[in-house]
């Protein structure tokens, strides 16, 4: 089934001044920031009614990979100790 992106609506007008991927610059950016929950997909309705989005899911591979439509995203994230985009 399919995720969600977890952009908020107010990203996507400066990522395309900018002329970037609004998820892109919201993983990287280092200012966004949600809370992350990871839990066993038979627990979906019982946290049905937390507001929770459904981002995506951990599978078996390499760590830090970060898939859009099957295809891994560059880059690993925004680095807060060296202020600067991590690869």
């Amino acid at each position: 089934d399919p995720c969600a992106d977890p952009v908020d609506p107010r990203v996507l007008a400066p990522a395309a001044a900018l002329g970037r991927d609004p998820l892109a610059l919201a993983l990287r950016s280092g200012e966004e920031y949600s809370l992350l929950v990871a839990a066993d997909p038979t627990l979906r309705e019982a946290l049905s009614g937390l507001g929770l989005i459904r981002i995506g899911r951990a599978v078996e591979g390499p760590p830090g990979r970060i898939l859009r439509g099957g295809e891994p995203l560059a880059g690993r994230g925004f680095d807060h100790l060296g202020g600067a985009e991590s690869e």
